[in-house]
């Protein structure tokens, strides 16, 4: 049978070309002027999609034709039955667990009653990933990127493993965070080699933590670090430094022991 639809299993429909307009388009959500025209993005995998928290906006679901998700749809979803061979293109991995998930973007707004973390260029996707979930498991639930990887993009959201749906995300430019952390009263730390060592650093019980992590290369920008303290991580054995979302993961679990919890998360 030729066409954009096979009838299989029963009443279902399988998409099985790849020149259907509902694959074209979602197709297109591999490049970010897309994601950022449609306020959409793809997630992939069975336990990124089982973990989407419900506040966030599910429109549509698609399905290998030979997966039966072993979890509750999202009432009011699209449901779209596909074949392995549009599975492969629409994927971003060697081996498709067969289930995506188009979510909607949410617009993201700093919550001064929690922690945020500040990343400055970071432009390696699996770096900015790793920190977004770090973020979340450590309370900063405010994440800030300036001129960074596209925090939507699939190696991205896959590297999170769920964790950017639990926090307020935030592209703003440098400018604009300067601006926004002060008044905002954060007590602020930027990461650098040459700063004082984490470990001994004098953190505010009563204010909230912004950590800035710089670029891969770089490092955080001078004027960034200059509204602030800078902390280093100590190492031996003459290593001079670590990947970036290593440095933030430690970060954020010392300062996240070192203030007082917000009520909310005390809960």
């Amino acid at each position: 049978m030729t066409g954009w639809l096979n009838e299989k299993h029963g009443n279902r429909m399988i998409i099985t070309s790849v020149s259907n307009p509902k694959i074209k388009e979602l197709l297109s959500l591999k490049d970010k002027k897309a994601r950022k025209a449609q306020g959409v993005f793809l997630a992939e995998g069975i336990n990124l999609v089982k973990d989407i928290p419900c506040d966030a906006v599910i429109r549509t679901y698609i399905i290998g034709e030979h997966v039966n998700p072993n979890f509750s749809l999202r009432e009011g979803a699209e449901i779209l039955r596909v074949s392995d061979t549009v599975l492969k293109k629409l994927s971003d991995v060697e081996a498709p667990q067969g289930i995506f998930a188009v979510v909607e973007i949410k617009a993201g707004r700093i919550d001064p009653n929690f922690d945020a973390i500040v990343l400055d260029r970071v432009r390696d996707p699996g770096n900015v990933g790793t920190i977004l979930r770090s973020a979340a498991a450590f309370g900063f639930f405010n994440a800030v990127l300036i001129d960074c990887a596209d925090v939507y993009s699939p190696k991205v959201v896959r590297s999170s493993m769920g964790g950017g749906f639990r926090l307020n995300l935030i592209e703003a430019e440098e400018k604009q965070v300067r601006e926004l952390l002060p008044v905002n009263n954060y007590e602020i730390f930027s990461l650098d080699m040459r700063g004082t060592d984490i470990l001994k650093a004098d953190f505010s019980k009563t204010k909230r933590h912004a950590l800035i992590v710089g670029n891969e290369a770089d490092g955080v920008s001078p004027s960034l670090s200059s509204i602030g303290k800078t902390l280093s991580i100590k190492m031996e054995n003459g290593v001079e430094s670590l990947n970036a979302a290593a440095a933030a993961a430690i970060a954020m679990f010392v300062a996240h022991g070192n203030v007082t919890l917000h009520p909310l998360l005390s809960i």
